[in-house]
């Protein structure tokens, strides 16, 4: 038979006398409830995940040794692809200066790595594409013969100077590639066309690519977005352009992995809020 001690006979009155106090005042006990859950909620959907993938995925699945073996190789003059891309107007040379202005931007963000060459992105876009065109004589003299229009950059910043010249040299360079001496190919009108999709309608795309070491680290990739989107923002501000998106591999993940541990802590708060059932 079970005995009591003292101090359990003594506590029994003290916790009748709480559940009495309790159940006299159930709306005010309800609402502080209330309001601890909500609470709980909202400072649960503020929480980013910051653990290693390996602490969420499979050590040895091939994503992890992948960026294991990444980091391992490049060090920090490489690292995962990210990506932004831009949208609108893109044959208005102000639009195309305001995308350089964001890509040396870049240059401020610890975590994007640069290249031995310097270079804080990979790939082609439409900015070191229009300055491949205007630095090439080949190109520029193969366009004037072709369609009759001269391009110009007086300023010599590598844009040319005015929209239809801007569209003049890109419907060339896509159809036949930038040239160098003898004919020969620079960029083919693949790699061209891969750097910017060109709409009829008016809406250009193209895509900024980046590399980050040390994805691996979910902290490393949530402060380079926290980093980056301040500048996409005032990019989008621009008056051709319309819309300014992150995307690529780190990113994905990492809203994967928000929506996953968000799932966890809310979970936790809301089952504690269910009444017990007897």
């Amino acid at each position: 038979m079970m005995q009591h001690t003292d101090r359990d006979l003594l506590s029994i009155p003290q916790v009748e006398s709480l559940v009495s106090r309790a159940a006299g005042h159930s709306r005010i006990v309800l609402i502080t409830v209330a309001f601890l859950t909500a609470g709980s909620v909202f400072f649960a959907l503020k929480l980013e995940p910051i653990f290693d993938v390996k602490d969420f995925f499979d050590s040895n699945s091939e994503m992890v040794i992948g960026l294991d073996k990444l980091d391992e190789h490049v060090g920090d003059n490489g690292g995962e692809p990210g990506a932004v891309y831009v949208k609108g107007d893109l044959m208005d040379p102000s639009a195309v200066e305001a995308i350089s202005d964001f890509i040396e931007s870049l240059r401020d963000i610890d975590q994007i790595a640069e290249t031995p060459s310097g270079s804080v992105t990979a790939g082609l876009n439409i900015v070191n594409v229009s300055r491949l065109i205007t630095a090439s004589p080949d190109t520029m003299s193969a366009i004037l013969s072709e369609t009759g229009k001269p391009i110009n950059d007086v300023n010599q910043d590598g844009i040319p100077d005015s929209k239809e010249q801007l569209r003049t040299s890109l419907d060339f360079s896509i159809e036949r590639g930038v040239l160098g001496p003898g004919g020969t190919q620079t960029l083919t009108s693949e790699q061209v066309r891969q750097a910017i999709f060109l709409s009829d309608e008016g809406e250009h795309i193209t895509s900024i690519w980046f590399q980050i070491p040390g994805t691996r680290d979910q902290n490393v990739v949530a402060a380079t977005e926290r980093s980056i989107r301040p500048k996409m923002e005032s990019l989008q501000g621009h008056n051709s352009i319309s819309k300014v998106g992150l995307t690529g591999s780190p990113f994905t993940r990492k809203a994967q992995l928000s929506a996953s541990t968000r799932t966890l802590y809310t979970s936790l708060p809301i089952a504690l809020s269910q009444p017990p059932s007897f």
